[in-house]
Formats: structure tokens, sequence, C-alpha cells
């Protein structure tokens, strides 16, 4: 996983790639190491939490989801709310 990140930088591009997505641009999704840094699983997740996703879909992508949702707190000052079933990722307000 990534460390030592920009949480300032990290929220500006999650705002730009939630926007993109709203708009049904989807493409820069598909890009590794995604705006995050991620790759492989930690990539698929964090597409998978922007679309909007249970946790048994989540726990089919990779394990260790709650230390996923601990990193991007911590790391990237992102958090992942719950609505309903549907996991999803939110930049918080300051």
């Amino acid at each position: 996983m990534t460390r030592k990140r920009n949480i300032d930088s990290d929220r500006r591009a999650t705002n730009r790639i939630m926007e993109l997505v709203r708009h049904g641009q989807k493409g820069e999704l598909d890009v590794t190491p995604n705006w995050l840094g991620h790759t492989r699983g930690s990539n698929r997740l964090d597409k998978a939490l922007l679309m909007g996703a249970t946790m048994a879909e989540l726990k089919a992508i990779r394990g260790a989801i709650h230390e996923h949702f601990n990193h991007l707190r911590e790391e990237h000052g992102l958090e992942v709310v719950r609505n309903g079933d549907v996991y999803r990722i939110t930049v918080p307000k300051k």
C-alpha cells in the first residue's frame, strides 16, 4: 500500500475522479497505479468503492477490507461510508 502521501492532493484527486464518474467518464478508473497510487487488489477496491459496493462484493475482490478502509482514512484522508448495504468512498469536509 502507499505511504507518506499528500492528503490534500489525494482529496482533490478523489473529488476530481468522483466528478468524472458522476458524468459517466470512467476511463481513469482503469489506470494502474490509480489516482491514489494503488495497484492490483487495492486499485480494484478503490474502483468498487467509487461506484458503490456491498461488503460481499468487496470481499470478492480481496481480503483485509477494514484494513483498506483504515489505510484510506489514515494515509489518504478519505472516508468510507455505508448507506444500507452499499459502501462508498467519500472526501470528508474539513
